[in-house]
């Protein structure tokens, strides 16, 4: 694929540091010198993590399987794990000169900016953004933050609200 032209290469996510590092340098052994960005997914959950490595067919490490074992029917503190285990992986691969880091969020972002937050990558206070329309009045949809976008329906409406 790197002869064919690309520009740099995106690892499949992975929870074992060691073995994306050795990829990396044998990588760069053999001559193949355009960067090779880490997929990291947070793990959010013991059920989508077991059922995402089972997809994806990784080696999970004995340490982390070992600290989600007793942990594992408490959602909140796997995810605490999640976010523990994405940072220090990312510390590493980014102490071993790997500039670019891929997070995956699967629409699932809260993680994801932990582990950013706790590298120093990205501020707190530059997270929150406004949203591209008024609030409801309706007591039910108060609290909404996500909309549908029907471009068929309304495509400059859209525009408009978002430009700027």
């Amino acid at each position: 694929m790197v002869d064919a032209g690309a520009d740099l290469i995106v690892s499949q996510l992975f929870y074992d540091t060691d073995i994306y590092l050795k990829f990396v340098n044998d990588c760069w052994q053999i001559g193949i010198k355009c960067p090779i960005v880490p997929g990291i997914m947070p793990i959010n959950n013991y059920k989508g993590f077991v059922r995402m490595a089972g997809f994806c067919k990784m080696k999970i490490p004995s340490e982390v399987s070992a600290a989600l074992e007793p942990i594992k029917d408490n959602d909140e503190v796997v995810k605490a794990y999640g976010i523990h285990l994405g940072t220090e992986m990312c510390k590493k691969i980014l102490s071993h000169g790997i500039k670019t880091l891929h997070l995956y969020t699967l629409n699932m972002e809260k993680s994801t900016l932990a582990i950013l937050m706790n590298l120093g990558l990205i501020e707190e206070s530059k997270i929150s953004r406004s949203l591209p329309w008024r609030s409801s009045t309706n007591v039910f949809r108060v609290k909404e933050d996500v909309r549908p976008i029907f471009w068929a329906n309304r495509p400059k409406s859209y525009i408009s609200r978002t430009i700027g």
